[in-house]
């Protein structure tokens, strides 16, 4: 019978834990949240502050895995029609006349995050790392369409590169401006961004 127990290994360590208040103290100093505040909510008896801790922290647990769906995508036409349905936008004309206009049928997208900012060439390396290629802008749509909530956890992406060789982002999240297809070629992308893949 297999044995379900945890072992030594599968626990965090005094070390991590080390490493994460390490990384709390100066944030928590820098807050303002005042030492009296602080000492009301530490006579509280109740677990309510540690799970809000552990429930964010299992969130950056989950961030470190990567997202793996499939999505029916129907033929699209790159329009504003289009994008109204996604939100706010902002679109860069040469960006959207060369989004690649394929990626029809049933795929399988795995979405990961890198959890820093990365310029659209570092972004390459880490497709090449997990052996995924870029997913196409139209599978991208189809999955946010289908699932509205998506981007609020994931804020999401995909890259192309246009006629004169620069790179071009498809973007949609849940804040400001929802949605965007725009030219990227020197620009660092935000750390929350989860980057839209295939397997080769």
């Amino acid at each position: 019978m297999a044995d379900s127990a945890r072992t030594q290994s599968d626990t965090i360590t005094n070390g991590q834990i080390g490493q994460l208040f390490d990384r709390l103290s100066p944030k928590l100093r820098a807050s303002d949240i005042s030492a009296a505040d602080m000492q009301e909510v530490l006579k509280r008896p109740g677990g309510r502050m540690t799970d809000a801790v552990i429930g964010a922290l299992r969130e950056c647990v989950e961030d470190t895995k990567p997202y793996i769906c499939k999505v029916n995508v129907p033929d699209m036409v790159p329009n504003k029609q289009l994008f109204d349905q996604l939100g706010t936008f902002v679109l860069h004309t040469a960006a959207l006349n060369s989004m690649p206009r394929v990626g029809t049928g049933s795929r399988e997208l795995e979405f990961f995050n890198v959890g820093r900012e990365l310029t659209a060439d570092e972004v390459v390396i880490e497709y090449m790392e997990r052996g995924l290629t870029m997913a196409y802008p139209f599978a991208v749509i189809a999955q946010n369409l289908e699932h509205p909530d998506f981007a609020r956890r994931r804020p999401n992406a995909t890259f192309w590169k246009d006629d004169d060789g620069r790179w071009c982002c498809f973007w949609i999240r849940r804040r400001g401006l929802s949605c965007g297809a725009v030219a990227v070629h020197d620009h660092k992308l935000p750390e929350v961004f989860w980057y839209a893949g295939v397997r080769y």
